[in-house]
């Protein structure tokens, strides 16, 4: 992607621009995956190190636009925990004929972590073309929009919503 990123621990960005990248495929069959940024916070990742152990990633207050890959047209998300506080991911395009492999769609954010959308995080205008798999958001694993949501923003494929949350971690929803 714009950016692979391996994580060993954590990672916070804060007040971040990515816009206008491009993710270019291995030539080894490999899928081109996250255009600004690609996201391996531990387990056994095709396209990196094996047995890092799971860590957290926080983006704040930050925007990722106009990037394009084969699939995860802004960001792949593997493994670990990823929390989006006030982030605005939005005019991204997965492009399903630009790659060669499995992966498909998420036209903002292809996730295989856990991850949780906080504090007025829109997800919005992105695309995916040759596949039908979450233009917005593709989620193969957890997902939770943690309310409350900017209004008139709806997300596809979300599994669990609670009402309120803090960035240090879920709470246990059952308490």
């Amino acid at each position: 992607g714009g950016a692979k990123v391996y994580l060993l621990d954590e990672c916070t960005m804060l007040r971040c621009q990515m816009h206008s990248n491009v993710a270019a495929g291995s030539g080894q069959g490999r899928t081109a995956a996250g255009g600004a940024l690609f996201l391996a916070n531990g387990g056994n990742d095709f396209a990196g190190p094996t047995g890092l152990p799971p860590a957290k990633v926080i983006i704040e207050n930050s925007s990722i636009t106009s990037n394009r890959a084969g699939a995860a047209g802004a960001l792949y998300h593997y493994g670990g925990t990823l929390f989006l506080s006030g982030t605005d991911i939005t005019d991204n395009v997965a492009d399903a004929k630009e790659h060669v492999g499995y992966m498909k769609g998420g036209g903002g954010i292809y996730n295989l972590g856990t991850m949780f959308l906080l504090k007025g995080t829109r997800v919005f205008d992105n695309r995916e073309i040759g596949s039908s798999f979450g233009s917005n958001i593709f989620n193969g694993n957890n997902l939770t929009y943690v309310l409350p949501a900017p209004q008139g923003f709806y997300l596809e494929s979300v599994f669990a919503c609670y009402e309120q949350m803090c960035i240090n971690g879920p709470k246990d929803p059952t308490t």
